[in-house]
This record gives structure tokens, sequence and C-alpha cells, in this order.
């Protein structure tokens, strides 16, 4: 049967996720805990935790690991997240930073890293991820890795993720050793 007229690339797009989408919900791993996990809408706000927009489910900083599914989509992840307080080790050329979304409730997501991380033009590459609903394919994972020309260590010093969701800013603090 041939598919309606305009629909062909939404349907190659989902023939390429959807054997990559159907593995990661069929293995047997538990993925890591994120370094940082949206409150609860019922428990009562920490003073330490910033309150996050509804649609946000969790945002992991630490180090990026970039492959390719089985499919050969590109995929990005953070499987180790710092704990908190997030503190890189010297030395550390390579900032990466996801924040997990329900696409169902958030289409986008601003974010960047600010402070100096000792080099003029910072280079960024996305780290984004993908899923399948409402029968089309969705982006399920906002985020960047961030660092310096040459593969120059980052500077010493404090930092913060700085989000924007609508009008909505939160700032979550961070920093190199």
């Amino acid at each position: 049967m041939n598919a309606p007229r305009g629909t062909r690339p939404i349907l190659a797009a989902l023939a390429l996720l959807l054997p990559s989408f159907a593995a990661a919900q069929t293995t047997g791993s538990t993925p890591p805990p994120p370094a940082v996990a949206a409150p609860a809408a019922t428990a009562p706000a920490a003073a330490a935790a910033p309150a996050f927009p509804a649609g946000i489910q969790q945002i992991r900083l630490g180090t990026a690991v970039r492959d390719r599914s089985a499919t050969g989509v590109a995929r990005c992840m953070i499987p180790e997240p710092l704990p908190a307080p997030q503190r890189f080790e010297p030395g550390t050329t390579e900032i990466a930073y996801t924040i997990e979304v329900d696409p169902q409730v958030l289409k986008t997501v601003t974010a960047k890293v600010v402070g100096d991380l000792g080099c003029a033009e910072p280079w960024t590459q996305g780290c984004v991820g993908y899923t399948v609903c409402g029968g089309g394919v969705c982006q399920n994972q906002f985020g960047a890795t961030v660092s310096c020309p040459g593969g120059k260590p980052l500077k010493k010093g404090s930092y913060k993720l700085v989000l924007t969701v609508g009008s909505q800013t939160i700032e979550l603090p961070f920093a190199i050793q």
C-alpha cells in the first residue's frame, strides 16, 4: 500500500529510528541516575534545587559519548553524569550537557554555558536526541558539548548552565576545579 502524498519523508525517518528506539525500550540495562532530576510536582521545592518547567525530565552534566545506533543514526549521550554538586576535574577539555524533555509537553529549550572558559570563541556541537511520538519523530533531548579550539583545557572556575523555556530562565551552577 502506498503512503499518502507528503508522508514518505516522515516514514523514511521512522524506518531509521524505529529499530534503535525499539532496542532501547527492550534492553535490560538501567540508565545511570540523573545529575539533576526535575522535582516531583507534589514535593516541596528544596532551596538548592530550582523548580523546572513542566516537561523537563532531567538535566545531565558530564562527558558526552557519541556513537551511531545499529541503523546508523548519530547519537549523543552522557552515560555517567556528574554527581551533585557538579564539578569537572582539572584539565577538562570538554563540557557536555543534555536536557531530556517530554516532547508532548515541551517543544524547545535553549541553553548556554556562562563563564570564562579560557578561550575567546568556544566550539559547540549539538548533543540532541529524538524519539517516535504521535506518529512522527520528536526531539526529546536538547544539549551540546562545549570546548576550546585545539583541545585546550578549559579554565578553572565557576560557571552556570543557563536554560530558557518560554519566559522562564533557570541557572544551574557547576565548576571546573
